[in-house]
């Protein structure tokens, strides 16, 4: 996160220059997260989950990088249910939890409306999955609800993807079948394939 703030070796010669975490994300937090199967799966993710959010929160709080930045962060959060074929209710119960409290809690107002209107082209790209369609939807409504309002930069993508949503009622259907079973998995802790 800071290379600058390792512990620089003591002695004689030169030093070896500060390590980089090119592909840590990946390799730590997004890999773990999709591989890991077998009867510790759910207390696997919650830790991964957990670890997103403190990742998040640091480089926020205690390095002060921007919160624009929150957004790209996001991106690779959903990604992470791009492998699953079903719709795994505690995987995206995973996601949910990060995109909320490690991403749009700490946005200010503004980028929490540069956030919408990211969160709605992804809802547009047509390689998305129904994962993460609920999950960019549903950060979507739990963004909506903090501001209170639907800013206007927003309300043009906002209703051109209704009229999408609408006038391809068959995958919206779909994806709502989809997420209700998937609520309803999630009590059962079963994964649903519907596709």
């Amino acid at each position: 996160m800071n290379p600058e703030a390792q512990v620089q070796p003591r002695g004689k010669g030169p030093f070896p220059p500060a390590k980089k975490l090119e592909g840590g994300l990946q390799r730590h937090l997004a890999l773990p997260f999709t591989k890991v199967s077998g009867t510790r799966l759910k207390d696997v993710r919650i830790g991964i989950t957990l670890s997103w959010v403190y990742f998040l929160q640091a480089i926020r709080l205690k390095y002060l990088h921007p919160d624009s930045e929150l957004q790209q962060y996001a991106l690779q959060v959903m990604e992470m249910l791009r492998p699953d074929t079903c719709v795994d209710a505690h995987a995206l119960a995973c996601i949910l939890y990060i995109l909320r409290v490690g991403v749009t809690d700490q946005m200010t107002e503004p980028t929490q409306r540069g956030f919408l209107v990211f969160l709605g082209k992804q809802l547009e790209s047509s390689d998305v999955t129904p994962s993460m369609k609920i999950a960019a939807l549903r950060t979507l409504s739990y963004t909506l609800k903090t501001l209170g309002e639907v800013p206007l930069e927003f309300k043009e993508l906002f209703d051109s993807t209704i009229v999408a949503a609408v006038s391809h009622s068959s995958q919206l259907d779909s994806v709502i079948i989809v997420q209700d079973r998937a609520v309803s998995q999630r009590k059962g802790g079963g994964n649903y394939c519907g596709f």
